[in-house]
């Protein structure tokens, strides 16, 4: 019986420990991922939507214009119409809806995905950016020696002299409208309807019916509760192994030493977290994709969530070990003053008590013990003697 207490208790601090640790993860994912301004403040902490017009530019760059060559994004007149298209105000706009309608979807206030971003106006403000470039570009260039007129087989952006005839202000036209040809924002409007997975059968369906993310919308509604849950067992677990064991005061001890090694565990996680993001960062500085603009914007939107999460975990690191260093001060308090009070009792005299004789003692007299004496005879009344007749 004794073995089988022993095999519960240990079993319930192996329970607690996982209890704890998954509790302080749930309340992790409350407050980051769970929680709508937490996200949106990663975007604006990492710098997010003033990076993403570098990769915007970058993504340009790769676009063919003209007889495919490369668009010169380097232009200053080029880069101005990027940056004014995509400014920080109307990304954060755009971001900021799509995040809207996720989390009303996903918290139940909303029944399906709701957002439209047009990015139709952003591409037309960079095609009159392309056209403004040709157009002084053309107008910067000599005019052509042999009698070319017109502007059949024209590119603007690498001819070397001017055909006569050819107005620099239409040269400039043509190449917006063959910019707005190209793959480069192809779909401008975005909206619900345009997230689609394909099913089993190859078919696109819309992406709030598939099983997996509506199991993730279920999961996100009852996630709100599970760390309360979690803090309510682990005390009931605690309470368990206090009264099962043997005695309170070794109870106490056990519980403290799963808070503290549980404390400790999250500890080491906090610092393996800034370590492995380190090491990832300088792997990819090393491997030559460190100065890419997209991956520049990853590790910096990495970044402001490995601090969120950290900020979040050292808390429940503080409280775990305090908890467990606390129980262990109070059991020595409580050794500690009963080893008080045993030194007290030791304090008080003695009742007298008969010695023992040893063996090698001489044998000590018996001991006399003193009687009242024996009333006198006087004491009593006497009694008159009667008559006989």
């Amino acid at each position: 019986m004794n073995i089988l207490r022993k095999l519960t208790i240990s079993l319930f601090a192996f329970i607690l420990s996982a209890t704890l640790f998954t509790m302080a993860w749930a309340s992790i994912g409350q407050a980051t991922i769970h929680d709508r301004q937490t996200v949106k403040n990663w975007f604006d902490k990492s710098g997010f939507y003033n990076n993403i017009v570098d990769v915007v530019l970058d993504k340009v760059k790769n676009t063919s214009v003209g007889q495919g060559d490369a668009l010169p994004i380097d232009d200053p007149i080029l880069q101005s119409s990027v940056k004014q298209a995509f400014s920080p105000d109307f990304l954060k706009t755009s971001v900021n809806t799509v995040l809207d309608s996720s989390y009303a979807w996903l918290g139940g206030s909303a029944q399906n995905l709701d957002f439209t971003i047009d990015l139709t106006s952003a591409k037309q403000q960079i095609a009159s950016g392309v056209g403004s470039y040709v157009t002084a570009r053309v107008d910067a260039l000599p005019p052509c020696a042999s009698a070319i007129r017109g502007n059949n087989g024209f590119d603007g952006f690498s001819a070397t002299c001017r055909p006569n005839g050819l107005n620099s202000a239409d040269a400039g036209k043509l190449a917006s409208e063959d910019f707005l040809k190209q793959d480069f924002l192809k779909e401008a409007v975005f909206n619900a309807d345009s997230l689609k997975l394909k099913d089993t059968n190859g078919q696109e369906v819309p992406l709030t019916s598939d099983t997996k993310v509506t199991t993730l919308r279920t999961v996100y509604q009852k996630s709100g509760q599970l760390p309360i849950a979690l803090g309510v067992l682990s005390l009931l677990l605690a309470v368990a192994i206090i009264f099962m064991s043997s005695s309170k005061l070794k109870g106490v001890r056990r519980v403290g030493y799963t808070f503290l090694t549980s404390g400790i565990v999250l500890l080491v996680t906090y610092f393996a977290i800034g370590i492995i993001f380190s090491m990832v960062q300088t792997n990819i500085n090393q491997g030559g994709a460190g100065g890419s603009a997209q991956t520049t914007l990853v590790i910096n939107l990495i970044k402001v969530i490995a601090d969120s999460v950290k900020s979040v975990l050292v808390w429940y690191t503080a409280a775990y070990i305090i908890i467990g260093a606390g129980a262990f001060i109070l059991v020595l308090v409580i050794h500690k003053k009963r080893g008080q009070n045993h030194s007290d009792d030791s304090k008080l005299p003695d009742t007298p008590h008969q010695p023992q004789a040893t063996s090698d003692a001489t044998p000590l007299p018996p001991r006399e013990i003193p009687h009242p004496p024996a009333p006198k005879t006087e004491d009593f009344p006497r009694k008159k003697p009667r008559l006989i007749q």
